[in-house]
């Protein structure tokens, strides 16, 4: 005779393990547990690098923080000055409103967002440096990609999947190939410092963190300590991971984004050399 509930024994259960459970079951894929006291590479609480106490965890489920980045972004206000009043990395604001869609013409109120004014005179002047060095940038790159298919790929790998403002490249993907190929590249061709790479991870709620970390930091050649790990405040599934990675150098990104505009200009696309 069938047992009671011998109906449901094909239908499988849902079930996560924890980190513990995990180094049972598959003791090889996931990284030895190790204290690192306040290392020079990890990630600081705010974002940034180095320092005593630097911690490289998943968000305190007490912080506040991600839900009023969250807030604000709706409101329309600027990561920038989102991260300046949070008192954060821009790169976590980043990672924490990376789901968000801010109105277009959202007026800011000066009473949510209290910042130092930066004087207009200083602002026009840095944005004008800037762009003459993308402007020098551009110039030097059109004969170069006539000649250098490589340097063509990579620029094209990075007028897609890149950003580049404020004096930063940033990707945004779920690929950590994709990331590996453009930091290599700005590595090789650019000559951007590896350690100046800063990597912060959405991950939806259903992803393991610690090896989401573990596979990026194995892929992107990053100690785990250095990649933050952050939920996801409204993921499209729930065991995604998406990567926020960031190169902060005025000149690197005045230079790529010169390179960029080269690659797209469509006098040399028309270029029947090129």
């Amino acid at each position: 005779m069938p047992l009671p509930f011998d109906d449901e024994a094909e239908h499988p259960i849902p079930f996560a393990l924890t980190a513990r459970a995990r180094r049972t079951v598959a003791p090889h894929a996931l990284p030895t547990l190790r204290v690192v006291p306040g290392s020079t590479d990890a990630l600081r609480e705010d974002g940034s690098h180095g320092g005593e106490g630097a911690i490289a965890v998943d968000e305190d489920p007490s912080d506040t923080r991600p839900a009023r980045a969250r807030a604000l972004r709706r409101a329309g206000v600027d990561r920038t000055d989102i991260a300046t009043q949070l008192g954060v990395d821009e790169l976590l604001v980043r990672a924490w409103t990376g789901g968000v869609v801010a109105p277009r013409h959202a007026a800011r109120s000066a009473a949510t967002v209290t910042l130092q004014p930066v004087p207009e005179r200083d602002r026009a002047e840095e944005q004008t440096a800037a762009d003459r060095r993308r402007q020098r940038a551009a110039d030097d790159a059109r004969d170069r990609l006539r000649s250098d298919p490589h340097l063509a790929a990579g620029l094209g790998v990075l007028a897609g999947v890149a950003e580049i403002a404020g004096g930063a490249v940033t990707v945004t993907t779920r690929d950590p190939r994709l990331a590996r190929t453009v930091v290599r590249w700005l590595v090789d061709v650019l000559g951007a410092d590896p350690r100046s790479v800063r990597l912060v991870l959405r991950v939806g709620p259903r992803a393991a963190g610690d090896l989401a970390r573990h596979r990026w930091g194995q892929a992107l050649a990053l100690a785990p300590e250095r990649i933050r790990t952050t939920r996801a405040g409204a993921p499209p599934e729930d065991d995604a991971v998406e990567g926020v990675l960031r190169i902060v150098d005025a000149d690197l990104a005045a230079t790529a984004a010169g390179w960029c505009d080269a690659l797209l200009d469509d006098a040399l696309v028309a270029d029947p050399a090129f």
